[in-house]
């Protein structure tokens, strides 16, 4: 019965998602024909887990109070920008919402269930849009974790430290000889993923391998020339 209950939560978070994707709202046809309960879900209830915009922050998680048309009443956490989210202090903001963004508190953007470390791949959050990528990003670079996976692709962070056991030749051994998803998240899965794709050799030793391209890509400063040593 447990997993029955575990399994039937599950599908209805995938089902929510499909929901807040797709955009639709409790008349929507795509709200209806996967039961996700659009009509209610429209309406925040109180102690909402949700993500605010903020000016300094640009998205703040908290819980919400009250919400009344653009205005609502949210207790929010509040790090400074170099401090991890277990340092921040809770304080109640009242926030009037950009029309342009919301149309009321029901289109903010949700919190994903938190974990120490974060999602190692974001394809895998209940929520997958901005805040929900950024939260999760911010909570693994204090955690001196660089990298996340998002399917098939690695966020690198700068961590602007030498994190010299990420580039052990023990590990760089590992990821040789691992697939993908055997491992953390790291940069040598990609570069990998692509040597087996250029080397490998069919059951009659006929090479069969194909040309790889990696693309990095990043702001000035990102670490993008770090990456691709």
């Amino acid at each position: 019965p447990s997993r029955t209950t575990t399994r039937a939560s599950s599908d209805r978070r995938k089902e929510a998602r499909v929901c807040w994707l797709v955009g639709c709202g409790p008349s929507s046809l795509v709200c209806r024909s996967v039961g996700c309960g659009g009509e209610q879900d429209n309406k925040m209830s109180e102690r909402t887990k949700v993500f605010v915009p903020d000016a300094e922050g640009v998205w703040l998680p908290g819980e919400m109070v009250e919400a009344s048309g653009s205005k609502v009443t949210v207790d929010v956490r509040v790090a400074s920008c170099d401090e991890d989210m277990s340092a921040a202090t809770t304080e109640r903001r009242t926030v009037e919402l950009d029309a342009k963004a919301f149309k009321d508190a029901s289109e903010l953007p949700l919190q994903n269930e938190e974990t120490d470390v974060g999602a190692e791949d974001m394809t895998g959050l209940d929520y997958l849009h901005e805040a929900g990528v950024l939260f999760n990003l911010r909570r693994r670079y204090f955690k001196k974790l660089p990298y996340t996976f998002c399917g098939n692709m690695v966020i690198a962070i700068n961590p602007y430290e030498w994190l010299g056991h990420f580039y052990t030749d023990e590990l760089r051994e590992k990821y040789l000889l691992a697939q993908k998803d055997d491992l953390a998240p790291h940069v040598y899965a990609i570069s990998s993923a692509a040597f087996r794709g250029v080397s490998k050799i069919d059951l009659n030793g006929k090479w069969v391998g194909v040309d790889q391209s990696i693309l990095v890509s990043g702001e000035s400063g990102a670490g993008k020339t770090e990456s691709v040593k």
